[in-house]
């Protein structure tokens, strides 16, 4: 009888260690009181694959360019639109390799953004050209956020960005694609995120 039961209370802990592995207690809307464990998050995974990613098509560009591949007699909009497209590839590998230093800590105390960027009151058209071209966030800013200082974790895009609002009206925005999925789950354990 009592072996029985100790059998009994084993399967429920592996039932229980299983449903908790595959996301049960993220179905919950408030977050689990108790809960007390600190994990690192990194980019390096989806950078490393973007960077590879870019210089594929870098290489097929140059190739194509070496080996007159590519035929582009007399069509000017064609050189202009490999232009551009050629200049969106080696933005993206320049954010991919600032995104190998991004990580995000979710501990009991707080929420630490490494690699978040301060969303201004006021977006312009002159702000995005000197994010992007100038090369402004060429050394990850560190955001370090208690949880009573957080208003709001809102996800955009379908779950490509991440804004969090705090008390004193800043918002700091961070690409959580190159992130683990369990990001936004671990994060709900300690504050509600809205989707």
């Amino acid at each position: 009888m009592f072996d029985e039961i100790q059998k009994d209370i084993q399967i429920r802990r592996i039932i229980l260690r299983v449903l908790s592995h595959l996301g049960w207690r993220s179905l919950c809307d408030e977050p689990i009181k108790g809960y007390n464990k600190s994990t690192t998050f990194n980019g390096r995974g989806g950078a490393w694959f973007m960077i590879g990613i870019c210089l594929l098509c870098i290489g097929v560009f140059v190739y194509g360019l070496i080996n007159d591949a590519i035929d582009c007699d007399g069509m000017l909009w064609l050189w202009v639109f490999l232009g551009f497209v050629y200049l969106y590839v080696l933005l993206l590998l320049r954010y991919s390799i600032l995104m190998l230093r991004a990580e995000i800590r979710v501990g009991p105390k707080g929420l630490v953004l490494v690699g978040a960027e301060e969303v201004p009151d006021r977006t312009t058209w002159i702000h995005l050209l000197k994010r992007e071209l100038l090369l402004i966030k060429l050394l990850p800013t560190a955001v370090e956020a208690p949880w009573d200082n957080i208003l709001c974790i809102r996800l955009e895009g379908s779950f490509r960005e991440m804004e969090v609002e705090t008390s004193d009206t800043k918002h700091y925005r961070m690409n959580i694609s190159y992130f683990d999925m369990k990001l936004p789950r671990e994060i709900s354990k300690y504050f509600k995120v809205i989707d």
